[in-house]
This record gives C-alpha cells, sequence and structure tokens, in this order.
C-alpha cells in the first residue's frame, strides 16, 4: 500500500527549475546565439532549462552513489560557478565572471538537493514500510521498529502562493536501528487519507507486537 502523496515531487522539482534556469541564461549568453523573435527565444529558454534540469536531476541520482557526502556537496555547490568559468574560457569572456549567478545557482542547487535527499516514496506492508528518496536511494523501516508517529506543520504553507502544500500533510516516522540509534525520516501524505494511513501503520505495527509507539496528532 503505498502511503505517500505524488505532491511529495512537487517543491523539489519546483526549486530543481530556477537554478536550470540561471544556468541556461549562462547557457544562452556564452554559446548559443538565438537570433530570432522574442516568443521563439523564450521557447528556446524554457526547452533549454528542461534538459538542464533533467540533466542535473540525472546526474545528481548517479553522482550520490559513487562519491562520499562531502564531496557531493561541494560538487553540488561549485559546479555553475565551474560550468561558468569553463564557458568564459572556451569564449575568452573572462571579463563576465564577476556576477553573483553562478553564486545564486549553486545555493539553489543545494537546496534543491537537500529536498530530493530529505523526501520520500513510501510503501506500507504487513511488516515494514519500504521507502524510497527522490534521488533512488532506499531503506525499510520494520514496523517493530518504529517508535514515533508525528503529524507536522508545514511552515511553508503559511504563505497564499505555497497553499498547494496544503494538499498533503507532513508526517515524521521515528525509529531504531538494531544499534538502538533512533532516526526519522518526513513522509507526505493525501490531506483526506492522513488520518487513514496514520491509523493503519499503528494497526500494522500493534500486530507485529509493537505497542509503544508514541503518537502526536494535530
Amino acid at each position: 500500500m503505498r502511503i505517500t502523496s505524488r505532491i511529495t515531487y512537487l517543491l523539489p522539482f519546483i526549486v530543481l527549475l530556477i537554478p536550470s534556469f540561471l544556468i541556461s541564461l549562462s547557457l544562452k549568453y556564452y554559446l548559443f546565439n538565438f537570433n530570432h523573435s522574442e516568443q521563439t527565444e523564450d521557447v528556446a529558454i524554457a526547452l533549454l532549462t528542461i534538459i538542464v534540469a533533467t540533466g542535473l536531476y540525472i546526474g545528481m541520482r548517479k553522482l550520490i552513489v559513487r562519491v562520499s557526502r562531502l564531496f557531493f556537496r561541494i560538487a553540488i555547490l561549485l559546479f555553475p560557478l565551474l560550468l561558468q568559468v569553463v564557458m568564459a574560457v572556451v569564449t575568452r569572456q573572462l571579463h563576465t565572471l564577476l556576477g553573483l549567478s553562478p553564486f545564486v545557482s549553486g545555493g539553489l542547487l543545494y537546496l534543491s538537493w537537500l529536498l530530493l535527499d530529505g523526501r520520500y516514496i513510501a510503501t506500507l506492508t504487513a511488516t515494514s514500510i519500504q521507502y524510497e528518496n527522490l534521488l533512488g536511494q532506499t531503506g525499510e523501516i520494520p514496523l517493530h521498529a518504529i517508535s514515533k508517529l508525528e503529524q507536522k506543520k508545514q511552515l511553508l504553507s503559511v504563505f497564499r502562493e505555497l497553499r498547494f502544500l496544503s494538499l498533503a500533510k507532513k508526517t515524521g516516522i521515528g525509529f531504531y536501528d538494531e544499534n538502538r540509534d533512533e532516526y526519522e525520516i518526513n513522509i507526505f501524505t493525501k490531506i483526506f487519507k492522513s488520518r487513514t494511513i496514520f491509523d493503519t501503520i499503528i494497526e500494522h505495527a500493534n500486530s507485529c507486537e509493537n505497542f509503544k509507539i508514541r503518537q502526536y496528532v494535530i
């Protein structure tokens, strides 16, 4: 049984589109010359933004399993700057390296990674919760190891522009590993099914003889 909402994908990919757009503008400036109408140029930039976002997403999924997290973080932050340096050197336009755009792009790209890394698609089975973050990393929580279920407020939903976040409810799942160290992941469930899913997890955990789950409902 899938217990997460598809809105899990929305905010991380919206954030990813912003640095992709800024990088696309840099690519246009250095490498491409759209000598066409303004409308055609806008379409070209939009398509280039989608291509860049897709490439960044695939690149993050591939890279994160091959390098340390520290190296990955540094690479994410510096990638837009390094890309602009390479393009400036190739096109002999070194005087353009004084702008803030690559630093803004790097910060937003890092934020998009944090969102992709910390959002999960989860499935409830008879004995566990199987989860996968948006970068493809998987894990499993045995129901007997769950220590806490907590419905949480979403801070960003107070902004009118971000009311779409009210379509899903954030739920924290606390659990112990084999060393009795406690961890927590957050999932987003459909707003109208959040309590049902909450209670179903409790029922499945009780069936696995786990009767000590701390419950916090808002």
